[in-house]
């Protein structure tokens, strides 16, 4: 099974779930004795949940841009960091909102592919 790092930490850390390997590219500091994917035999296997943030459509580029900016200080205040981390988060940013879009980009396309290999089709 594998499960967001924000459901399955409290099974991991309270001994009701064994975690195998973590699916992103790196270890993960909240579990760091736990191999990637890729290190227990199984390379290319990397995903990785991430939430953002978005406005509303034609949002001013200066809003974007303060926003933005905010988010970011946000993300490096020692705080913010310990608690994302008790939830299993690793506060990560794409930096500008055009690299964010990138992201976002890129996961569709690798995500339809993956689908599309799968044969999947929606009900």
């Amino acid at each position: 099974m594998i499960d967001p790092m924000i459901t399955a930490l409290p099974l991991v850390n309270g001994g009701q779930l064994k975690a195998l390997a973590v699916a992103s590219s790196k270890r993960t500091s909240v579990l760091p004795d736990v191999p990637t994917a890729a290190e227990s035999g199984l390379p290319g296997l990397e995903f990785s949940s991430w939430y953002g943030l978005w406005g509303p459509k034609g949002l001013p580029k200066e809003i974007v841009t303060r926003v933005n900016a905010i988010m970011l200080e946000s993300m490096r205040e020692p705080a913010v960091v310990e608690k994302l981390a008790t939830l299993g988060f690793e506060p990560v940013s794409s930096g500008t909102p055009d690299e964010f879009a990138a992201l976002i980009t890129s996961d569709i396309a690798r995500n339809a592919a993956l689908l599309s290999a799968a044969k999947f089709e929606p009900q």
